[in-house]
């Protein structure tokens, strides 16, 4: 394996300058009729029946702005259906978060977590909004602030897919991001199915969407929509892309806890095939991504390990893998507002085609990337992370997101 310095050196880590080449897909395609998968993705969109249990909307944008720093922006609902008349509304959290990936001077985190509720009928036209609902449960781990927030989540397009738009309005945590389905769909588990702890999920992903819009700073930190240095700058589409993450069902690890990697690779070595070369990330991102869940649970007793690798764009194929999932207890960080001790590099393994080791690492200068919520239901560790290893036989870097949650 490369060495973990030198593969910082091509990212660029510590993350100062222009260190990162993140490029959207350019896929005509994003179904794939050969595929398995048990429903319609665009069906999936807007299920809003209570039996479908928890309905889960995410996106991960790693962008370039305008001026010249690059960020990671979250944007995360979750409704749970109620088993009550449709008329009655749906209790639903929403969350986002900004991470200045230049500037690692303090702060350059923050984050919100609020309560709102859903009808169906917003369900049923992916037209997730809300405004200042709950202004009493908003938190800004970098803000004494705790004025509400204005939410959306939306479709733009009558398939409800080709086009959506995600934004929030919240003290340091304003961003308005418009992504395009310019990306083959990655169908978890090739079906678009597993077991989640106690019961069945469903998730799918369209991993390197075409990504617009403008993110607002506050100059200083300060956190006053008003604050002096306030300034709006816009999102490059060419170098930025994001991961529109949708899952749904009554399965949850609700004995247990959860780690899931969301990656992007960069690919170096000889021979045929995207990402000749250098494993830099300072080339363009190839179309190769990979979902990892690694997954515990007591009741009933599970410990599931997999990965779904999306190799290529159109025309490419999806591998299903079990990995094995090691994390470095000795590099860790302690969460003073929850207590959650979560780590922070982890060594993944599979054998597969080719095989394939990754070591996955949160960079120095940006431990601090909880989402807290008034509860272990609406908490989250949600972190942007480095990756260096090997795949089929070649040199491989990349970046991407992890999740952490943990319920015991």
């Amino acid at each position: 394996m490369i060495s973990f310095i030198f593969c910082l050196a091509l990212l660029g880590i510590a993350l100062g300058g222009d260190a990162f080449m993140f490029t959207p897909d350019t896929s005509e395609e994003v179904i794939d009729p050969r595929l398995p998968t048990l429903y319609d993705i665009p069906w999936s969109q807007t299920l809003s029946t209570p039996s479908i249990g928890t309905s889960s909307y995410w996106t991960s944008s790693h962008i370039t702005a305008t001026n010249g720093h690059q960020y990671l922006l979250l944007s995360h609902i979750v409704i749970t259906l109620s088993p009550s008349p449709s008329s009655s509304p749906n209790p639903a959290f929403y969350c986002a978060s900004i991470l200045d990936l230049t500037n690692t001077s303090t702060p350059n985190y923050h984050s919100y977590v609020s309560h709102t509720t859903i009808t169906s009928t917003q369900l049923t036209n992916l037209n997730l909004t809300t405004t200042a609902p709950d202004p009493g449960s908003d938190y800004d781990s970098n803000s004494d602030s705790d004025s509400g927030s204005s939410y959306g989540f939306v479709s733009l397009t009558p398939d409800k897919l080709t086009t959506m738009q995600t934004w929030t309005s919240h003290p340091n945590v304003t961003f308005n991001v418009t992504f395009e389905a310019t990306t083959p769909a990655l169908i978890n588990g090739g079906t678009g199915s597993f077991t989640y702890g106690d019961g069945p999920t469903h998730e799918w992903a369209l991993p390197g969407c075409r990504t617009t819009g403008s993110l607002v700073l506050d100059g200083g930190g300060g956190g006053d929509s008003g604050g002096v240095g306030r300034e709006t700058v816009t999102i490059i589409p060419e170098r930025s892309v994001t991961w529109y993450d949708r899952q749904w069902g009554r399965g949850m690890p609700g004995s247990g806890n959860w780690t899931w990697f969301g990656l992007h690779f960069h690919f170096g070595g000889e021979g045929e095939g995207e990402g000749e070369g250098d494993a830099s990330a300072t080339a363009p991102a190839t179309a190769t991504k990979a979902s990892i869940w690694v997954v515990d649970n007591a009741e009933p007793w599970r410990r599931d390990r997999f990965a779904t690798v999306r190799v290529g764009g159109r025309g490419g194929r999806t591998e299903v893998l079990a990995v094995e999932c090691v994390a470095n207890m000795e590099r860790v960080w302690r969460s003073k507002r929850t207590g959650v001790v979560y780590p922070l590099e982890w060594d993944v393994e599979w054998a597969g085609t080719g095989g394939g080791r990754l070591r996955v690492r949160i960079p120095g200068g940006v431990e601090d990337q909880e989402m807290v919520g008034v509860g272990r239901g609406d908490t989250a560790y949600e972190g942007f992370v480095v990756v260096e290893g090997w795949m089929a036989g070649r040199e491989v870097v990349g970046f991407g997101v992890v999740e952490m949650a943990t319920f015991v």
